[in-house]
This record gives C-alpha cells, sequence and structure tokens, in this order.
C-alpha cells in the first residue's frame, strides 16, 4: 500500500492531494472481513510547531475543518484547498494537513493489519 501526495498552486490557491495506493491481497482481504476503515479529512489539526511564516514564533498552530469521515481505500483521493486570499498562512496550514491526513491513514492501516482473524471456526460440543 502506498501513499502518495501531491501538491500544486494554482491562482494563489494550494491544493494537497492526499490518496492511496497498490493495495495489497492481505489489505483487501482484511477490508472484506473487517470493513474498510474511515478517516476524518476534517476535524481538528494542531501542531505545536513553529509557523513556518514566522521563523521566531513560537505559536503553535490548531485548525479545525468540518468532519468529512472517507473510506481509506475507496474513498481516496482526499484533496484540501488553502486560499492565500482567505488565510493568513496556506502553507503551513497545507503542510499540517497533508501530515495529519498521512498519520490518520498509517493509524487506521495499522489497526486493520493486527485485526485478528481469529474467531472464525467451528466448535463442537457432545453432549
Amino acid at each position: 500500500m502506498k501513499i502518495r501526495v501531491y501538491r500544486r498552486i494554482f491562482d494563489g490557491i494550494l491544493e494537497v492531494r492526499v490518496q492511496t495506493e497498490d493495495w495489497g491481497c492481505d489489505d483487501v482481504s482484511k477490508m472484506r472481513a473487517f470493513g474498510e476503515p474511515e478517516i476524518d479529512i476534517g476535524g481538528k489539526i494542531e501542531c505545536g510547531a513553529r509557523k513556518a511564516s514566522v521563523p521566531d514564533s513560537n505559536d503553535s498552530v490548531s485548525v479545525e475543518y468540518p468532519s468529512e469521515f472517507r473510506k481509506i481505500m475507496t474513498g481516496s483521493p482526499f484533496v484540501r484547498r488553502f486560499d492565500s486570499r482567505t488565510v493568513s498562512d496556506p502553507e503551513t496550514e497545507a503542510l499540517l494537513w497533508k501530515q495529519e491526513m498521512v498519520k490518520r491513514i498509517i493509524t487506521a492501516v495499522n489497526w486493520l493489519r493486527e485485526a485478528s482473524t481469529d474467531f472464525a471456526g467451528e466448535e463442537v460440543y457432545n453432549v
């Protein structure tokens, strides 16, 4: 499984596209058994890092978007645009959003891969 990120700028708008691809047979099989995990491509995104546009700043960055849950395979790609006319620091927000989406996808995939299929089976009791 791969996570691929595309970044581009057009008309003062920064666009980040995060997509999942090249899913392995084991991952797809586990999705059939346990369901396809979802991530929130919105919600609260924060980082204690300094703002990119203010090098001497110690301010943490926190942004909140409306929640939107999408499946990690069939809901891909995940796209968000950051308009420099309405956002004071679109580059920092774009990079934080990208970083958080990658983290959420990895967490969901790790959960899926650790899910156990040991429950299935048959038991017979003779009385």
